[in-house]
């Protein structure tokens, strides 16, 4: 529920909890990042229509204030970087001047989003291109070398999910 102020007070203290549950090693923002973008794949597309309370227009509105709202706690009372995993970076793009993160892990993972072009206005610095996180994509070595060639001519990072199996 990303209508409501004290919905989103909950999600949050749920982090700091998992967080310190874990030994400050370890969080889940709880939230697909690359969702805020109203489309077919987002599933908080219209307005606020449950029937609590109401604190935001729209889920979206609600979602980035969450993430700001994380940001907040980890930066500044902390002192520790957030990171984020849009499923495409360019979808984050709009948000990262209001909600920017440390570090971004491109989900998707194909040659053609972990190239500069599709990041927008997102620093190839503050990206690690990854291999692909779909069991369809199963990637071999030499994607892999691809996909970190492709990272340091940009000066990205570079990773993969465990899901892209390197070693198939």
């Amino acid at each position: 529920n990303y209508c409501s102020s004290e919905a989103l007070d909950i999600l949050v203290a749920y982090n700091i909890e998992l967080f310190a549950s874990h030994g400050g090693l370890a969080t889940h923002a709880g939230v697909y990042v690359d969702q805020v973008n109203a489309g077919a794949s987002s599933p908080y597309p219209g307005p606020c229509r449950n029937p609590g309370r109401q604190d935001f227009a729209t889920a979206a509105d609600g979602q980035l204030e969450y993430l700001k709202r994380l940001q907040r706690t980890f930066r500044d009372q902390w002192d520790l970087p957030l990171s984020g995993n849009p499923y495409r970076m360019t979808h984050y793009q709009d948000r990262h001047a209001v909600a920017p993160f440390d570090l971004y892990y491109n989900e998707r993972g194909t040659p053609a989003t972990n190239h500069v072009s599709d990041f927008g206005v997102i620093p190839p610095a503050r990206v690690a291109v990854c291999l692909p996180a779909s069991d369809e994509f199963n990637a071999d070595y030499p994607q892999a070398l691809q996909t970190a060639g492709i990272a340091m001519a940009q000066g990205s990072w570079f990773g993969w999910f465990a899901r892209a199996q390197p070693s198939h």
